[in-house]
């Protein structure tokens, strides 16, 4: 194999996993344990926008290779991480050639998402349960259901039309909280402030979070930085639209 090839197929690679929501240190583990396979090293950079890999021959320390790509976002997917990281171990372990090798990369690079209906659904109860283990009721927790089902449903449909992220945090949140309020508003339940409060925490960006810090404590500090800043960005977002929905509604 030409190290060109193998360079290229190594920087999609990452740039899929950073795409899906891998943190850095998994991205590196994988990447260096497919090059020592084929003889060689690698010098990776990962920042949140792109990838950039630099391929030396282990024998004589000589650079044979240089890519950079975008970083090809797509949501976060553990499935995806999990086939990719799986893969890398057939890799590693020569139980797959590289043909067969990039073609599976293809696949669970264009697999396609779970049905957006199961999501919102699942997204959905679980938020409920963090009503009822925040102490609400049964009537706040079917509000929150509700909310929440809603504001996915619109933060999803925002997404498929390309609106800015932002902003579909924005009115996402505002949505779900306008939707909880009716707890206040109608006099429904003894926890309303519990059906408002968990009503927008399907859009709490945790796992950018936890990536971010895990980033920057294993070395990759711009990919680290990056993610904190977009997390912090999202949850002020989604924070406006809270606050938005509470003056709107006159609660005090």
């Amino acid at each position: 194999m030409m190290p060109g090839q193998l360079c290229s197929f190594l920087c999609d690679y990452a740039s899929v996993m950073a795409g899906s929501g891998a943190s850095g240190l998994r991205i590196q583990k994988n990447i260096e344990r497919m090059a020592r396979h084929y003889g060689c090293r690698t010098l990776l950079e990962l920042t949140p926008s792109t990838v950039k890999i630099q391929l030396y021959n282990t024998a004589d320390n000589a650079q044979r290779a240089f890519r950079s790509e975008v970083v090809a976002h797509s949501g976060i997917s553990f499935s995806k991480i999990r086939k990719l990281s799986s893969l890398s171990w057939d890799i590693a372990d020569n139980l797959t050639d590289y043909g067969s090798a990039l073609q599976r990369f293809q696949q669970i690079r264009n697999e396609k998402p779970l049905d957006g209906r199961i999501v919102r659904a699942l997204a959905s109860a679980a938020n409920a349960s963090f009503c009822e283990l925040f102490g609400g009721d049964f009537i706040s927790m079917l509000l929150v259901f509700a909310a929440t089902y809603a504001g996915f449903f619109l933060k999803q449909s925002l997404i498929q039309r390309k609106v800015n992220t932002y902003m579909t945090f924005l009115i996402s949140s505002f949505a779900a909280a306008i939707i909880a309020s009716a707890a206040y508003v109608f006099s429904l339940g003894n926890t309303p402030d519990v059906a408002l409060g968990t009503s927008v925490l399907f859009l709490v960006p945790g796992v950018p979070y936890l990536n971010s810090v895990c980033d920057m404590l294993t070395g990759h500090h711009q990919l680290g930085m990056g993610r904190m800043v977009e997390a912090t960005i999202l949850t002020a977002c989604l924070s406006l639209g809270f606050c938005g929905a509470i003056v709107i509604m006159k609660i005090a």
